[in-house]
C-alpha cells in the first residue's frame, strides 16, 4: 500500500457559516409571487418580496456547495424565503443537513423559511431522517 493521500470531495467545511447557537426553527407558510429570476452556477434564486430558491433534480454532496452559495446570498437579504423542492429526484443527507442548518440561521435572523411543492422523493427523504416536522410537510 502506498503512502498517497486521498483527495477529499470538498476543500472547505460548507457548513462554517452557521453559528453553535441554534435557535427556533418553526417554518411559516406564506405566497408571493416572483419577479425575476438570478442563476448562480446551477442554483436559481428568483427575487421578489419573498425570495425563492429552486432546487434542482438532484441536490446531492457534490452540488452542496454551489446551494451554500445560493442560500448565503438569500440569507443578507431581507424578507421571507421559500424553497421550492418540486424538481427534486435526489436528495442526500448532505444537502439535507445543510438545509436543517440554514432554516435555523434564518429564523434566528427573523426570517421565515417555507417549503412549497415538495416532490414525492423530497417529502420520502425528509420523512426518513425525520425532518418532516421541521420542513412542515
Amino acid at each position: 500500500m502506498t503512502g498517497k493521500k486521498k483527495k477529499p470531495l470538498m476543500d472547505h467545511d460548507p457548513l462554517e457559516w452557521v453559528d453553535d447557537e441554534t435557535g427556533d426553527s418553526t417554518a411559516v407558510i406564506e405566497a408571493a409571487e416572483p419577479m425575476s429570476e438570478t442563476k448562480i452556477d446551477d442554483v436559481s434564486i428568483v427575487e421578489n418580496s419573498m425570495n425563492t430558491i429552486i432546487l434542482e433534480e438532484s441536490e446531492k454532496l457534490d452540488r452542496v456547495a454551489e446551494l451554500q452559495e445560493a442560500l448565503l446570498q438569500l440569507l443578507e437579504k431581507s424578507g421571507d424565503i421559500k424553497i421550492n423542492a418540486s424538481a427534486v429526484k435526489v436528495i442526500d443527507a448532505a444537502a439535507l443537513q445543510l438545509l436543517v442548518l440554514f432554516f435555523q440561521k434564518a429564523v434566528k435572523q427573523g426570517q421565515a423559511v417555507t417549503i412549497v411543492e415538495p416532490s414525492e422523493s423530497f417529502g420520502e427523504a425528509t420523512r426518513l431522517l425525520g425532518l418532516s416536522d421541521l420542513f412542515e410537510i
